[in-house]
């Protein structure tokens, strides 16, 4: 038989998905002298940063590794209970944060014309941020830029700010319109900072690549949930959130898939968020289904 490797990854930090894929290790250890090839499962640090997955693929531990498919699953809020959420070609979006950093100089408050405050530069910035995807954009495509965070200068109540930095994040379902809001969003921050006269600094943090499902192993997906009695919601577009898993399947064959975890449930990165327990046997269910058909001589 051809040598199979199929790698299953958890795809976020939660105990659950740890959970489930302990027990995924636990049977598959029970069956190996039953396999076609070999399974990997796959642990991964630091996925909510997006560093985790780009470490572990340079490892050198990994360079002679070559997985013929990789899954992973995702706890999906908003949608009943051990539903099966499934889509072929692009599942999440591409993304990347993005940091601007304004420099004027301070002055005394009361004097505010002897210092070059930036708070006028900061609010233009963040208003022609948040309107790119609608001005550069077609209608019809998808994209966000959300800004998560800024600051300016420091507080004294006797001093104008000297400094102000912007934090946002963009995401787009397209690698190209990702990179039609990368460079509108520079020549606007060039612009502004020039126009305030400021001297300004960007970095590009966290960025992820969408991930993109391989359409033969999606049917493999759908398979095991209709033989598992699931209700399978194949979604008609991407999901706007991303994943780091998506360094994955860049590399080898793979998919992303998720498991409902209720309609009315918080949703992900919520502080009242619980994953379910009933999760932890539907997500084992899953994974051991595939192997068997896969994998199992």
């Amino acid at each position: 038989h051809r040598s199979i490797n199929q790698g299953v990854a958890h795809s976020c930090g939660h105990d659950g998905h740890m959970a489930i894929a302990i027990g995924v290790a636990n049977y598959v250890a029970g069956i190996r002298d039953r396999l076609k090839g070999s399974v990997a499962v796959i642990f991964q640090p630091e996925e909510e940063t997006g560093t985790g997955a780009e470490k572990m693929l340079s490892d050198e531990r990994f360079q002679n590794i070559h997985f013929d498919t990789v899954l992973a699953l995702h706890n999906l809020p908003g949608f009943p209970v051990n539903s099966l959420i499934v889509r072929k070609g692009v599942f999440t979006s591409t993304t990347t944060g993005m940091i601007i950093r304004l420099y004027g100089t301070t002055s005394h408050a009361g004097q505010p014309e002897n210092g070059n405050s930036p708070v006028q530069a900061m609010t233009a910035i963040m208003n022609s941020l948040q309107a790119i995807p609608q001005v550069y954009l077609p209608v019809h495509r998808s994209a966000l830029i959300t800004i998560i965070h800024a600051r300016l200068g420091e507080i004294a109540f006797g001093t104008t700010p000297g400094y102000a930095h912007v934090m946002a994040t963009m995401r787009a379902h397209e690698p190209e319109d990702l990179e039609i809001m990368k460079e509108r969003a520079l020549k606007i921050t060039e612009g502004i900072a020039g126009t305030y006269g400021l001297k300004y600094e960007t970095e590009w943090v966290e960025s992820y690549p969408a991930v993109i499902n391989e359409e033969n192993i999606i049917e493999e997906i759908i398979k095991t949930g209709e033989k598992l009695g699931l209700k399978i919601i194949q979604r008609d577009h991407p999901f706007s959130w991303s994943e780091d898993f998506s360094h994955f399947v860049k590399r080898y064959s793979g998919v992303l898939f998720g498991i409902g975890s209720g309609i009315d449930t918080p949703q992900l990165h919520n502080d009242d968020y619980d994953f379910p327990d009933e999760l932890l046997e539907t997500g084992m269910k899953i994974y051991k289904d595939i192997v068997n058909r896969l994998m199992v001589e």
